[in-house]
């Protein structure tokens, strides 16, 4: 396989001191790393860290396996590569740095409520990067501790079952119907189980289609596309339908107006 390199070590250089290659006995500047937690080996995973509060920093050994994998196979090369690595990521986190699905903070205004009823939990929804996509990240949440949670025992999330408009019947679609690909909300598919989906069949979160087996406290969240109905089933509780906001889009097209011309 032929390498590429990651940057060129005599040529990118860090230009602050926050580029600087970071050494796992000296706790970063302005780093708020709690004492549990690993420190950051590199800038990225120092960044990341304050976004994403279940985010893991890279060992030193997945690290080092990293920079071998471009040619720094000796102590020397690392040391070089880290720091190329370094301000390659100080260039990227100036410009702008996005991550999709991050949890909102327990301040923020944009964040859609729904209380469930009968319990201490409650459903978030906000856009979390997920606008351009037409979907909406969702959680759950306990009130009364102020946290978010993952999915809680007895719990699951479904498609709702919906009825169809009348006319939907000339075509083969009993009434109800299930979700489907025409009606409603469009695309509603793409929030269903990888690698294929079920019309009916329980939604599985982004962690658990990304075959992740122990998901960090709290850290668990779906991606329902805008405006799809949602049933939340609970064992000894009646079920619970609710939908999925809509916002309006980025883009929009000429609308026809109504009247006469």
């Amino acid at each position: 396989m032929k390498r590429h390199s990651l940057v060129s070590p005599a040529e990118r250089t860090p230009t602050s001191s926050a580029a600087r290659p970071i050494r796992q006995t000296n706790q970063p500047q302005g780093s708020q790393t709690r004492s549990d937690k690993p420190a950051p080996l590199c800038l990225l995973d120092q960044h990341l860290m304050g976004l994403v509060p279940g985010w893991k920093p890279a060992d030193e050994t997945r690290i080092n396996r990293l920079l071998a994998y471009f040619g720094a196979d000796t102590p020397e090369k690392r040391e070089t590569y880290l720091k190329g690595f370094n301000a390659a990521s100080a260039e990227v986190i100036q410009r702008g740095f996005h991550v999709v699905g991050a949890k909102p903070k327990q301040d923020d205004q944009n964040v859609y409520n729904l209380r469930i009823p009968n319990s201490d939990l409650a459903i978030r929804m906000w856009e979390g990067g997920m606008g351009p996509y037409g979907q909406f990240c969702v959680d759950f949440y306990d009130v009364k501790r102020k946290v978010s949670v993952n999915l809680p025992p007895g719990h699951s999330l479904h498609p709702a079952t919906v009825s169809a408009p009348a006319s939907f019947a000339h075509y083969g679609f009993a009434s109800p119907v299930r979700h489907t690909t025409m009606y409603p909300p469009p695309g509603f598919p793409m929030a269903m189980n990888a690698p294929g989906f079920q019309m009916a069949g329980q939604l599985r979160s982004w962690e658990r289609n990304m075959g992740m087996r122990e998901i960090p406290d709290g850290e668990e969240k779906w991606m329902i596309p805008q405006g799809a109905y949602i049933t939340l089933k609970r064992d000894g509780h009646p079920d619970v339908v609710f939908q999925i906001p809509t916002l309006q889009p980025a883009f929009v097209a000429l609308q026809p107006q109504l009247g006469p011309l």
